[in-house]
């Protein structure tokens, strides 16, 4: 063999070496590193989305929380911008000295002295009923109930005291209008307070309807159930001449007494 084909062959044989390199050493090492950095530039990306989602979420918890507290200092502002309750009698008892309303009929009270009314029920959450002033309240809120429900409904799901809940699930029951019956079934589900529970329990009972009436059951039917519920459970049932309640008033029924 000549010297030329000597230095083709070895030329050749050490391009195929090359070639064989490449396609078995640097070509997979190469492909590896594409796909890491594809891997890379994927995660980098996600976690961009991630971060814009998470800072998203932040923003709009923030601004949810803003409203939450804008509703709630609407709603004190309207609730607790009150005057102080009216004088009684010198024996400390009695019905107030002035008629409540500074005087005017309940039908030409506005949304502010309504609100300052609704305050002073609050003040004696226990016997908001026998309160001199609750038939004049329930009397202004008959002419206008569409403002004063929706009222009522937002002080029921706010984060306002108990004593201000209990009033308003009270004057609910004394409307006795249907659209009372949603916010009391939502209030009856997150209530803890005694009180509370009592007076939306007497709402859910004295408002029309049957959607309550398993709630009502449930209250009887309980042997831990607060007396004063099982009174208000039954007093409901028997308004929609559930057969318990015939049971009971016929000649009892298991969990009655005499």
């Amino acid at each position: 063999m000549t010297k030329l084909g000597v230095f083709l062959a070895g030329f050749a044989l050490a391009a195929a070496v090359a070639a064989g390199a490449w396609w078995f050493v640097v070509r997979p090492q190469i492909a590896a590193s594409e796909a890491r950095a594809a891997a890379a530039e994927r995660s980098s990306a996600r976690a961009k989305r991630a971060s814009a989602g998470d800072q998203g979420w932040a923003e709009a918890e923030r601004r949810r929380r803003l409203e939450l507290e804008g509703e709630v200092s609407e709603l004190r502002r309207m609730l607790t911008t009150a005057a102080p309750p009216a004088p009684r009698n010198p024996a400390g008892h009695g019905p107030p000295a002035a008629e409540p309303g500074a005087g005017l009929p309940p039908a030409m009270w506005d949304s502010a002295q309504r609100g300052r009314e609704i305050q002073l029920l609050s003040l004696t959450p226990r016997a908001v009923i026998t309160n001199p002033r609750f038939p004049y309240v329930v009397e202004a809120m008959r002419q206008h109930l569409d403002e004063d429900i929706a009222l009522c409904a937002r002080v029921l799901a706010s984060d306002l005291p108990s004593e201000q809940k209990s009033v308003c699930a009270t004057l609910l029951a004394a409307l006795e209008d249907p659209r009372g019956l949603p916010p009391l079934l939502a209030a009856w589900s997150t209530a803890r307070d005694e009180n509370l529970r009592a007076a939306v329990l007497r709402g859910l009972a004295g408002i029309p309807g049957e959607k309550q009436t398993p709630i009502l059951v449930g209250v009887w039917n309980d042997p831990g159930s607060e007396p004063i519920l099982r009174a208000l459970a039954i007093h409901g049932l028997a308004l929609r001449r559930h057969d318990i309640a015939i049971a009971v008033a016929v000649g009892g029924a298991p969990g009655s007494t005499p």
